[in-house]
């Protein structure tokens, strides 16, 4: 370390504070003793006063730079009192240099004086275990390394003992780990304390991963009791009768004793009983997939749309979160006819007790019936407030038959309405009361303007109907007909009040229902007091608040009358006035200061509005009882949630995934390793034979493949970041191998089941969008090994599932995947191959894969589909009947299924599919090529669609095959003229472009045919000396440099001839090419690039004799000089390189007065611009130089 500055020691200190001048003075007599600092020591000091640091700076380096002057037994006290004053010091990022110094020097102090006073040294290490700051923690583990470095002492085993009692303590882990291991005298000491406060501390939250990780690093002997312990606490699954088990729930905790458990299986000597505890307490668990979104955020849970039960959700949550109707429904004893209550109690429980997001309702609504007595249809949308009044009837009716039990419904529900009709002429009011439980609340009443507030609609009911002209009442009491108002008031109000919002009503105009999406206010607070039948039978009665509600609950519609959604806005009734969005599996909290905005409705833009409305009586008239959950139906739930749980504590980890490997590599008579950060897999998996030895049983190791087959469904996928998943899958694969009667029990599982449960784990979890890539390999492996007949039948379904798929999104590229996988398998391929390509399966993959333009842009990545198909097509063409083979030999079939490649080809690997439709082209070609490829021809001839370049390259590629015998010459030039003259004719460039390649791949397979072709590109360019000029000449570059390069190659002198009478005569006409050159202005310009290339190449090769050189050099003097040239004239370019040579050889050509001064442009910009002008440049400097 370094020493703290030496203090002065002249008899004037430097700077010397008022209170310490004394002192200072004093120590400059050098005759101050160590006792008599410690005394100064005791004087108050503030570390954050700069004075104060300096002068205990000063007194510990007196003390460091005169030893004369120490008191050995005194020292450590002092480096106490010293580090009792920095630990005062606030934490910064960057300690003041006075700060640093003084503990440098207390820890110099500290080392130089260790073994003078053990006790005290004891208490400083103890002081220093408890530093909170990096800094100090930094700096106190250097001082017990130089310590300990100086050998064994009375101190440093001191020490060690403090460390032994502390060793829970993070710092002290950290310091004992930084120590020299040859000067340690209690290891053994260390790792017995360690083992037991991990024991101690196991089902606490004070337990130190630190602490274990120190305990793995030094034991180097199984400790088979705790072993044991540890294996039960880890994976002992939680029950009815110890819901705190597992014992360990701490993550970091967790991770940690399953290393240790590792590095178990790598000493050896315990891994049977290791393997047969973690078995024992996993293979109960229920294993599910787990995440974070798994479990509830909030007080509440959502329900599970079953498909169009949104109405019933909505509604079924409104009731749960009534707290009168809740606790009454689950105290009623109901018998085996109470099927409603019986359902809504189960219901209600699992809302209450259980821990996760949402609750399952398919069992739930598979009791509930129609007006009809049928089951309900989960796909079948009904209107809410229907099942609103059916299922109260329905639970009423249970009611009724069970003894001494009272109407829940009524009571909590039910309310009164008068019915009157009040004489205008006489006292005489007729009146009849109706029992209610949902108020019906219209917007539109016939010859009144339209509602617009709860109030107005209140009003309305009050008001009533008139009574007039013929439509007199007579009135009995007085014997006859008098004008009278017919009106309904509350007589009694309900517990909980239900309004009903009509919005849906028929309109007479259009003689159609229509929903009505008008502003329709409600408050918040309502008080119906002025609509009851006393204020109206005595407005001046007392308001004595039995009429006034709040708002609980509005339960919303979205959308208009033929679909729509359902879902409803809640308060929160016990625990105080928060509201939730209830909506499906959904829970989110409400601002409640939106509630105008989100369910008042508005206009025809705004959809959602409120269609049932909640009030609840502020002075309630029913008793809120206590409520009793079915104990039977709550410990199903409470197990469930602890089976969920233990999904998530115990397995949802890799580390759990690495301890599962320990004990299949075991199982597998393989050597274990402790993992580290890096992947380790092994580099082969061959088949294996399990041999049963060290005592594990062949139940426990069928056990194990089932748990960790099962893993890998619901766990492994999760763990996205996993390096190990592919070893965990090796090991796995070769443990099944032995016990393939595993996989037909999950194939059965699979395949044996009603319809909507057919492929439930293939759904879930394999073709799912979480499943890895190394999932789905794994799991076309796994079902590889299965029973032929159950293998047949999972084809069966899978194929089917498919065909009923909506063929976008990141599931169906996992699902085409999974079938590329499945028919590539070496055991079952052929199996989902002949399935694929028969019934639904061959049109579904033609479907999907020849995707109309209008959904074109939403397809993934079909390559994985494309493959699995034509991989099925070219391996079992021979076995399919003539008609399919004929669908697919139609270019239109093979054009249509790789038009998806385009829209993908950044993520398409193009060789790929190329590849795989040459195998196919090469199946259905066997008998006879080149008659296929000019059949396409014909039909290409009346394409609207150019030939995709992948069908393009595959053709290239299979002309490439094409073997040409003596006796087949006639056959062969046939196909010449065929292709020669199509790759003149009017296609889309990818086809002349693909026969161009056609042709040289003929002539390079067959070079004796080269002199046919020949032959008949010569005919073919005398009889249409037009097309020739347009094709060498063309406007896409591609097709020109081919076709070029082709008449380069067959023609070789004679391109010379054709220029001379073809093109150069055309050129002419064309004002010397000019204007047809640089028809395009503003974009590079190389019409004659390839060609005046291909030309030069010619004329070097055979020389300029006979050929018209003119031309050249005055189309090259034109353009040059022009004004307009574009930036990128590939045209002048290549011009510029073939006049060079011309100059050398021909330089009376040249008009050199008309190439002087020509100004050559400048501030280009772009790379390729300059480049190419200053090609231009040269070669113009060379021609000059060449002529002059």
């Amino acid at each position: 370390m370094e020493s703290a500055p030496s203090v002065p020691t002249d008899s004037t200190p430097t700077e010397p504070v008022s209170n310490h001048l004394p002192h200072l003075t004093s120590l400059s007599s050098l005759n101050v003793k160590a006792t008599e600092i410690s005394e100064w020591l005791n004087e108050p000091l503030n570390i954050e006063d700069k004075d104060d640091t300096n002068f205990v700076l000063k007194l510990l380096t007196y003390l460091l730079d005169h030893p004369e002057c120490s008191v050995d037994e005194e020292m450590e006290n002092i480096v106490k009192k010293v580090i009792n004053f920095i630990f005062k010091k606030t934490h910064t990022k960057t300690p003041d240099p006075d700060y640093l110094d003084t503990t440098n020097a207390v820890t110099d102090l500290f080392v130089k004086y260790a073994n003078a006073n053990i006790p005290a040294t004891k208490e400083v290490a103890f002081l220093m275990t408890r530093a909170v700051s990096q800094y100090l923690r930094d700096m106190f583990k250097e001082t017990f390394t130089e310590l300990f470095g100086l050998g064994i002492t009375n101190a440093t085993t001191a020490i060690e003992d403090v460390f032994i009692q502390n060793i829970n303590n993070p710092n002290v882990l950290c310091y004992v780990c930084a120590l020299p291991k040859n000067n340690l005298t209690k290891t053994e000491e260390y790792t017995k304390s360690a083992r037991a406060l991990i024991l101690k501390k196991m089902g606490t939250d004070f337990l130190s991963p630190k602490l274990i990780e120190f305990y793995r690093e030094n034991v180097n002997t199984v400790d088979v009791e705790f072993a044991q312990q540890i294996s039960d606490a880890l994976f002992t699954p939680p029950n009815l009768e110890n819901m705190k088990l597992p014992i360990i729930q701490n993550e970091n905790t967790r991770i940690e004793l399953l290393k240790l458990l590792e590095k178990y299986f790598v000493i050896g000597g315990f891994n049977k009983e290791l393997t047969d505890n973690c078995v024992n307490n996993i293979k109960p668990i229920q294993m599910a997939r787990v995440t974070d979104a798994t479990f509830k955020k909030f007080p509440f849970v959502g329900l599970e749309n079953q498909g169009c039960t949104c109405y019933i959700n909505s509604l079924v949550q409104q009731l749960y979160m009534n707290p009168y109707f809740r606790n009454k429904l689950l105290n009623v004893k109901g018998n085996e006819n109470s099927v409603n209550i019986n359902a809504f109690q189960k219901l209600f429980t699992e809302l209450h007790e259980t821990v996760v997001r949402y609750v399952d309702t398919k069992d739930f609504i598979s009791h509930l019936k129609g007006d009809d007595g049928k089951e309900l249809n989960p796909y079948i949308q009904m209107d809410t407030h229907e099942f609103l009044t059916s299922t109260l009837d329905e639970i009423e009716k249970e009611l009724k038959q069970i003894d001494g039990q009272k109407n829940i419904i009524e009571e909590c529900f039910s309310g009164t309405l008068s019915n009157q009709i009040v004489s205008k002429e006489c006292e005489h009011v007729s009146e009849t009361e109706e029992k209610t439980i949902c108020l019906q609340m219209s917007i539109i009443t016939f010859g009144e303007p339209n509602k617009t507030s709860l109030d107005e609609s209140f009003a309305s009911m009050i008001k009533g109907d008139e009574l007039s002209g013929d439509n007199k009442y007579f009135c009995e009491k007085c014997n006859k007909k008098v004008d009278a108002v017919r009106r309904s008031c509350i007589k009694t109000p309900p517990n909980t009040l239900i309004l009903h919002i009509k919005r849906f009503e028929f309109d007479y105009e259009t003689m159609d229902r229509i929903k009505l999406n008008n502003r329709y206010e409600f408050p918040r607070e309502l008080d119906l007091f002025k609509y009851s039948a006393e204020f109206l039978k005595d407005p001046t009665i007392e308001n004595k608040g039995d009429f006034q509600f709040k708002l609980v609950g509005v339960l919303i519609h979205l959308g208009s009358l033929d679909s729509g959604h359902y879902y409803s806005y809640i308060k929160d009734q016990e625990t105080g006035d928060e509201w939730f969005v209830f909506n499906d599996d959904l829970i989110e909290k409400f601002d409640l200061s939106k509630l105008e905005e989100q369910t008042y409705g508005g206009d025809a833009t705004k959809r959602f509005s409120a269609y049932i409305l909640f009030y609840q009586k502020v002075i309630p008239i029913v008793e809120k009882v206590d409520v009793v959950y079915p104990i039977e139906l709550k410990n199903k739930v409470i197990q469930d949630n602890l089976s969920m749980m233990s999904n998530s504590v115990i397995l949802a980890n890799c580390n759990m995934s690495d301890y599962l490997i320990q004990q299949m590599r075991f199982c597998n008579n393989e050597p274990n390793f402790e993992f580290t950060t890096t992947a380790q897999v092994p580099t082969q998996c061959n088949k294996m034979e399990i041999e049963i030895q060290n005592g594990v049983s062949e139940q426990t190791i069928r056990d194990l493949i089932e748990i960790c087959v099962h893993y890998e469904l619901t766990h492994a996928t999760l763990l996205m970041q996993y390096p190990r998943q592919e070893m965990f899958q090796i090991e796995l694969l070769k443990m099944v191998e032995k016990y393939p009667d595993i996989v037909n029990t999950i194939l059965k599982s699979e395949v044996e089941q009603k319809e909507n449960e057919l492929l439930k784990k293939t759904r879930e979890y394999v073709i799912s969008s979480r499943a890895t890539i190394n999932t789905l390999h794994f799991f076309s492996q796994i079902f590889g090994m299965g029973d032929k007949e159950l293998v047949i039948q999972y084809a069966e379904k899978l194929i089917k599932f498919f065909a009923s798929v909506k063929k976008t999104g990141d599931s169906f590229w996992r699902f085409c995947l999974f079938l590329r996988k499945l028919c590539e398998n070496i055991r079952v391929g052929r199996i989902f191959q002949e399935k694929l390509i028969t019934g639904v399966g061959y049109i579904s993959c033609y479907n999907a894969l020849s995707c109309s333009e209008k959904v074109l842009k939403f397809v993934p990545d079909m390559s994985d589909l494309y493959f699995a198909f034509f991989t099925a097509l070219a391996s079992n063409y021979s076995n399919l009947d003539e008609s399919s083979k004929a669908r697919s030999r139609d270019v239109e079939f093979l054009k249509s299924t790789v038009r998806w490649v385009e829209k993908s080809k950044n993520v398409v690997n193009k060789v790929e599919v190329v590849e795989i439709l040459l195998r196919f082209l090469k199946e259905i070609t066997k008998i006879d090529i080149l008659s296929y490829i000019v059949r396409t021809t014909q039909i290409l001839e009346n394409s609207k669609e150019g030939l995709p370049d992948v069908v393009s390259r595959a053709f290239v590629l299979l002309s490439q095959t094409i073997v040409i015998t003596s006796e087949e010459e006639e056959k062969a030039t046939l196909f010449l003229q065929t292709m020669i003259g199509e790759m003149h004719g009017y296609h889309y460039p990818t086809e002349n472009i693909c026969y161009v390649r056609i042709v040289k791949g003929m002539i390079e397979k067959n070079p004796f045919v080269t002199q046919i072709a020949q032959k008949e590109l010569l005919t073919y360019i005398q009889r249409n000396p037009d097309e020739a000029y347009r094709c060498v000449l063309y406007f896409n570059e591609e097709l020109k440099r081919e076709i070029n390069e082709l008449y380069e190659h067959l023609l070789g002198d004679y391109v010379k001839n054709v220029w001379n009478e073809i093109i150069i005569p055309r050129l002419v006409k064309e004002k010397l090419g000019v204007s047809f050159l640089y028809e395009y202005k503003g974009d590079p310009c190389y019409r004659l690039k390839d060609s005046i290339s291909m030309l030069h190449r010619v004329l070097k090769k055979y020389g300029t004799d006979n050929f018209e050189l003119k031309f050249f050099v005055d189309l090259f003097t034109t353009i040059i000089t022009s004004q307009r040239r574009p930036n990128l004239d590939y045209n002048l370019l290549e011009l510029a390189a073939l006049c060079v040579d011309i100059s050398i050889t021909h330089k009376d050509l040249f008009d050199a007065g008309s190439l002087r001064n020509i100004n050559f442009k400048q501030n280009i910009w772009g790379e390729e611009e300059k480049r190419v002008e200053k090609c231009i440049n040269d070669s113009y400097v060379e021609i000059m130089k060449n002529i002059d």
